[in-house]
């Protein structure tokens, strides 16, 4: 979800899927109807993110991937509402090339 303001002088990426402009990475729970329960959550805090997928683990926690300016996002732990995903929970990989279009797939637990 784009939140106006939230990045200050983004940075337009040039991809291979096309121009893409940063956005901050929000999580909202839903109920089974996909309604919303609960108020926005920044999952990275105020990092950029260009592109990313999220797959849920048979245990409750997301396994993100995600494309910064800098590389990537991986991540791997639970959301709490209202609170960003813990630090020691995610690190950024710095790849040669940007990934283009990330996908993770959760599948028995790995």
């Amino acid at each position: 979800m784009k939140e106006p303001g939230a990045i200050s002088a983004p940075k337009f990426l040039e991809l291979p899927s096309g121009r893409q402009m940063p956005a901050v990475l929000n999580a909202v729970p839903l109920d089974a109807a996909l309604e919303s329960t609960g108020t926005l959550t920044r999952v990275f805090g105020a990092t950029p993110i260009y592109e990313f997928d999220i797959d849920a683990t048979p245990d409750g926690r997301l396994a993100i991937v995600a494309t910064t300016e800098q590389g990537i996002i991986l991540a791997h732990d639970a959301l709490e509402p209202s609170k960003p995903m813990p630090p020691e929970s995610w690190q950024t990989v710095k790849l040669q090339d940007l990934l283009v279009s990330p996908s993770v797939l959760v599948s028995g637990g790995a």
